[in-house]
């Protein structure tokens, strides 16, 4: 009687602990950035880059840009697009391991660098230029305090063509639809189309 309870116990253990190290690969597998992932759906190229490959992106390809924090704002904004017939390829950056994070200090007084930024993100943001928005905080009183730097606020996109940024927009207002953004969409496919933009 006593094995058996042993085994049980033994048995009982050995699935748990196999449980958490596959709970464990599918957490790590899931955070990992994916670089150079490329991928065809709808005889359309999906690739992610990295913010070096995206400059030279936007050196000289056309196509379509997402800048996004994570998976899920990717797939959001690839659905509506790809919803769109956009006959483009993509190119996908995630941006998070990459920028800059700043955060105040807990009496406010003071901006503190939390995460800095890789030098190929700040290539990134002088590339981009006009694209890139004051990094902003906002204190417990709700005061805006403008840190000094630049960021590029996400999710972002951008139609280019042979590498001239024709059309870009982020989703500051976290209440638009997908429709709201098809519309809005709809714009920078119908620029790389018409090709006429200036």
């Amino acid at each position: 009687m006593r094995k058996i309870k042993k085994n049980k116990y033994l048995k009982g253990s050995l699935y748990i602990l196999i449980g958490f190290f596959f709970a464990l690969i599918t957490y790590l597998d899931l955070n990992k950035s994916n670089k150079n992932d490329l991928v065809v759906q709808n005889d359309k190229i999906i690739t992610n880059v990295t913010a070096s490959e995206l400059t030279s992106v936007l050196n000289s390809k056309s196509g379509v840009i997402l800048i996004t924090h994570d998976k899920a704002d990717s797939s959001r904004l690839l659905n509506i697009l790809l919803d769109l017939k956009v006959k483009e390829n993509f190119y996908i950056y995630n941006v998070k391991n990459d920028e800059l994070v700043l955060e105040l200090s807990s009496d406010e007084e003071e901006v503190i660098v939390k995460q800095k930024s890789t030098k190929d993100y700040e290539t990134l943001l002088e590339k981009l230029g006009s694209y890139t928005e004051k990094y902003t905080l906002e204190d417990s009183d709700n005061n805006i305090i403008d840190t000094g730097y630049k960021k590029i606020y996400t999710p972002m996109v951008m139609f280019i063509k042979n590498g001239k940024i024709i059309f870009s927009h982020y989703i500051y207002d976290s209440s638009l639809e997908d429709d709201d953004l098809k519309e809005i969409y709809s714009k920078g496919i119908n620029l790389l189309v018409s090709g006429k933009f200036s």
